[in-house]
């Protein structure tokens, strides 16, 4: 082999070695930002389960009033069989 050839094969196997290095960093980002990507629907389903939970009382009694205020408009207002 000549030392042409010779460093034509050192430097392509440094250069191998580095994208070996960067192929590792790559994927070690990937799976990083996978898991990032997991935690962040986590927190955003979580964060609106907790709201439902923490605001479903108040919902529940607006529910109940406009259920009443319903109820009112029925007995005040005739209905279309009674019409005179």
């Amino acid at each position: 082999m000549d030392p042409k050839e010779k460093d034509l094969l050192e430097r392509t196997f440094e250069y191998s070695r580095e994208n070996n290095k960067m192929l590792k960093k790559m994927r070690t980002s990937a799976k990083f930002w996978s898991f990032m990507r997991i935690i962040y629907w986590a927190v955003i389903i979580g964060g609106a389960i907790g709201v439902y939970y923490y605001i479903q009382p108040y919902l529940d009694n607006l529910l109940d009033i406009y259920k009443q205020v319903l109820n009112l408009k029925d007995s005040f207002l005739p209905t279309a069989g009674n019409s005179i």
